[in-house]
């Protein structure tokens, strides 16, 4: 059977991400009487780490209008979160940011153009005195880097009331100097994000006939739906991490079920990396990832359980089994991981070492854990 696009309602919205804060989307399950997905997003991305410390360092962590020792923070010139190139950013302190914010009154507002020139004259006077001090740089070769200028969000909603399924997704694009490596990592997103969209749209099709019957039958039960959302987990001048979250409904299903799925890109040359990628393969790396997984799932799952204190003791004499296989020592156990400061993040999903009501895991594994078996590439380069 083939689509009909007459009866489709599909839309695609470009919105920019906001650069601030640490939080991830937030996601509001599917309704079990509808099957209908409704999500509330707050896309907050921080400033790469590289670009921030760059900028802090250049103004040598201090204020570039009262030139005062004081807590600072990074201010976007244009009050654009979604801008952090190096040019939009200047360091101030909490007193001269909210000069920024003046509006009316006689005060006059601390502008764009006065920060500009503040910035410059302290970052020169900055670099003047560490030359005096210290003595001229002298510069060495750096690997070119792919330096993303800015992340827009593009969002996919479409809806079909002949073929009863609805679809809201959102993925990430780029923007960069290097515009070949942006055109390849933009396709790598995009086509992770429409492959699952277009997968979905077809196997609801396939059941248009199974799903009529069904809404005549039990009173709106069947109808299908697809959410995925996103969150950066890591941005530098060397990774990018990004998790999505797979929420799907199935008509007449007890519950929705929610997936994750993470790409892991490394820039020095662009490719996409894969958890064997991180390690020397002669190394024992599964291991001692899997001895590290399951001490810390046994010390999570109490909280997961509806009588955590009950649970906690009978942990102290038995192992839980699930938790034994789901994170035993093979690759695919680990493979949904992300990179954050310090470390990776490995996702857990429903039924991998828990039930469905234990919900997903997390486990985080700092690189002093796992650096024994790095590879050179991965040590000199960590996040």
């Amino acid at each position: 059977m083939g689509i009909d696009h007459s009866r489709c309602n599909r839309s695609v919205v470009i919105t920019t991400a906001r650069l601030c804060g640490r939080r991830g989307p937030q996601i509001k399950f599917p309704s079990v009487k509808t099957g209908v997905t409704r999500m509330t997003k707050k896309h907050r991305i921080e400033i790469p780490v590289e670009t921030a410390a760059e900028v802090l360092f250049e103004s040598n962590r201090t204020c570039c209008v009262c030139r005062e020792r004081k807590p600072v923070q990074i201010h976007h010139i244009d009050e654009n979160p979604a801008n952090f190139s190096k040019d939009n950013l200047a360091v101030l302190c909490f007193d001269c940011h909210r000069d920024t914010q003046i509006r009316g009154g006689f005060d006059r507002k601390l502008d764009s153009a006065q920060i500009r020139r503040y910035r410059d004259d302290w970052i020169a006077r900055v670099a003047n005195k560490r030359e005096k001090d210290h003595g001229p740089l002298i510069l060495q070769f750096v690997p070119s880097a792919l330096r993303i200028k800015n992340v827009k969000i593009i969002q996919i909603k479409e809806s079909s009331d002949a073929h009863a399924y609805s679809i809201e997704a959102e993925y990430p694009q780029f923007t960069s100097d290097d515009k070949r490596s942006e055109l390849e990592l933009n396709s790598s997103v995009s086509s992770f994000v429409t492959k699952a969209v277009e997968d979905f749209r077809n196997s609801a099709i396939a059941t248009s006939n199974e799903k009529l019957q069904m809404r005549q039958e039990l009173h709106g039960l069947g109808w299908d739906s697809l959410s995925i959302v996103h969150r950066i987990s890591l941005l530098t001048t060397d990774y990018l991490s990004i998790e999505f979250v797979f929420q799907t409904y199935g008509a007449g299903a007890a519950h929705s079920n929610a997936t994750t799925s993470t790409l892991n890109f490394g820039f020095r040359p662009l490719r996409q990396i894969r958890l064997q990628d991180l390690f020397e393969s002669s190394t024992n790396y599964l291991g001692t990832l899997s001895e590290y997984c399951v001490e810390q799932l046994h010390k999570l799952q109490p909280s997961h359980w509806s009588n955590p204190i009950e649970r906690a003791e009978e942990l102290k004499t038995t192992r839980d089994s699930w938790i034994l296989s789901g994170a035993g020592p093979i690759v695919k156990n680990f493979e949904k991981f992300v990179f954050v400061n310090e470390g990776i993040k490995i996702f857990f999903d429903p039924y991998r070492v828990g039930s469905y009501a234990e919900g997903r895991y997390e486990v985080f594994v700092p690189f002093h854990v796992l650096d024994p078996f790095l590879s050179d590439r991965v040590k000199k380069a960590l996040p």
